[in-house]
């Protein structure tokens, strides 16, 4: 008896670990922008699926001034494949899905790397003031989880061409932070793929993306910043508040944008949310986001 006793124990200690170790993690967040003249208000959801070595990320968006895509609503949804080596994009605006993988991103390196061939003329029109951001020692609570603030700053001085021959000078201000979490239980298996999904952005045989980084200290933009920046692409953004200030001639605009955490949950999450939908069709990626968006894990 008291060995069944203990195997009962035992068997139940091992249940409550593994239950632990690999828990399900979803988390929903809403993030309100408002004082965009002239285009009312925007809202967006975002939901974060972990579930062991697979991830997914499904955007949905709403702007009162916006329609609707052919198959109704505008969302998107990104799923890591082979470890973070391969992104499938969802497009529910068009009943599409594209995959990038390496063979994508060094398509792009080219144009990329034409950018900086144009870094005089921007300059002409454009200067970064300030461009900070950082990881601050401050944490806090949020819906039971452990979050670390990430805290922005950002001025940008431009000539744009918005009405008649002259360009408009425009000045541009955000400043606030983003609360976001590693404290879930599979946070090193999402570290790790969203770490390879940024190696293959930034990396792939030609390049990719790196070469922005010549072209942004250009203006100012130091490696640290972009270094605090994919730092916190390993969180999960919980809540944050923005403000964004642009000063035009004669029609100011000042901007809130608000995320809060809706839910986080630890039920077991359908295999359906990591698979691309049956009636979808495959097309070539070409970054066109216009109908829904769809931003990298943690900015």
């Amino acid at each position: 008896m008291r060995f069944f006793k203990a195997l009962v124990l035992a068997v139940l200690i091992i249940v409550f670990l593994c239950s632990v170790v690999s828990a399900d993690f979803t988390a929903k967040t809403k993030t309100t922008t408002s004082g965009i003249m002239g285009m009312g208000g925007m809202t967006s959801e975002t939901a974060y699926f972990i579930k062991g070595d697979k991830v997914a990320i499904a955007y949905t968006m709403e702007m009162s001034s916006m329609g609707q895509g052919p198959k109704g609503g505008n969302s998107t949804k990104m799923i890591f494949r082979n470890g973070g080596k391969e992104l499938v994009i969802i497009n529910n605006n068009e009943g599409t899905y594209s995959i990038l993988d390496e063979k994508m991103i060094d398509s792009m390196a080219t144009m990329i790397r034409t950018l900086g061939g144009k870094a005089d003329s921007l300059m002409e029109n454009m200067t970064v003031d300030t461009m900070e951001a950082k990881i601050t020692d401050s944490t806090r609570e949020i819906q039971g989880l452990k979050a670390n603030e990430m805290s922005m700053n950002m001025h940008i001085s431009m000539m744009v061409q918005m009405m008649g021959p002259e360009p408009t000078p425009l000045n541009v201000k955000m400043n606030g932070s983003m609360w976001g979490t590693k404290d879930f239980a599979e946070h090193k298996t999402y570290a790790e793929m969203v770490g390879e999904a940024s190696s293959l952005l930034m990396t792939g045989s030609s390049g990719g993306f790196s070469g922005m980084m010549p072209f942004m200290e250009t203006f100012g933009i130091d490696q640290a910043t972009m270094d605090e920046v994919m730092k916190f692409t390993a969180y999960i953004p919980l809540e944050g508040m923005f403000t964004v200030k642009m000063d035009i001639p004669n029609m100011p605009m000042n901007m809130t944008i608000n995320t809060e955490l809706l839910e986080t949950s630890k039920e077991n999450i359908p295999d359906s949310e990591f698979k691309i939908p049956e009636d979808m069709e495959q097309v070539e990626p070409d970054f066109d986001f216009s109908g829904g968006g769809m931003g990298f894990p943690g900015m």
